[in-house]
Parts: C-alpha cells; structure tokens; sequence
C-alpha cells in the first residue's frame, strides 16, 4: 500500500477558485449565498468544510478529519471527481508523487495504462 495522505487546502482552495470565485483573496471561504437551517425560523451561513461535504458528497465528520489528518488518495480522488475534476487538478505534485510511487510498487499496472 501506498503511503501518504493528500493535503485537504488545496481542495478547499479549488473549491474556493471555481465554484466561489468571489472569495479569492479570502483567508477562508466566506459562502453568503449557502445557508442552513439552525431553529425553526433562524439561518447562518454553512461553513468552508459543510459546504466541501455536500459539493464532494461525504459527512462534515469526513471533511474536519480530511482537515486534520489528509485525504486517503483514493478518497481524494472522489473527491475530485465529485467536484468535475481530475485529482491531478487540485493536487498536481501530490498526484504525481503517488502515481510515480504507485507504478514503482505495481509495475504491472505500466502495462494495463498504455
């Protein structure tokens, strides 16, 4: 197996960049326009890491803990994908070190690529 968790800012970053462009700049991203229900009748904006879950599909648990510890590559790859994009997008030397990595351990995998 293959060792090493991607970072999670540069997914928030991505996400930042194209689905919020108007954040850019920002030192967190700031979502005015998603909101979530807190009581019967008050509304607060959603967080960087509730908006992250529902765009990529996974729990905000996931996300606080993609935060803190990484994310498995094969997660960060449905992550990627979920959000239209390919993972070398959002983590280019990352991807790139894993798949370099993961060729050397599974050199047969070579073969099945070309």
């Amino acid at each position: 197996m293959i060792a090493g968790n991607f970072p999670y800012e540069p997914l928030a970053r991505v996400v930042g960049e194209v689905f919020y462009p108007h954040t850019l700049g920002a030192t967190t991203l700031e979502v005015p326009q998603h909101f979530t229900r807190v009581g019967v009748t008050e509304w607060r904006p959603m967080s960087e890491r509730l908006v992250i879950s529902e765009l990529v599909g996974v729990t905000r648990r996931s996300v606080d803990r993609w935060a803190h510890v990484g994310i498995e590559p094969w997660m960060a790859d449905r992550a990627a994908i979920a959000l239209g994009l390919h993972p070398s997008a959002v983590w280019p030397a990352e991807y790139s070190a894993w798949l370099e990595l993961a060729l050397i351990e599974h050199p047969e995998q070579l073969e099945l690529a070309v």
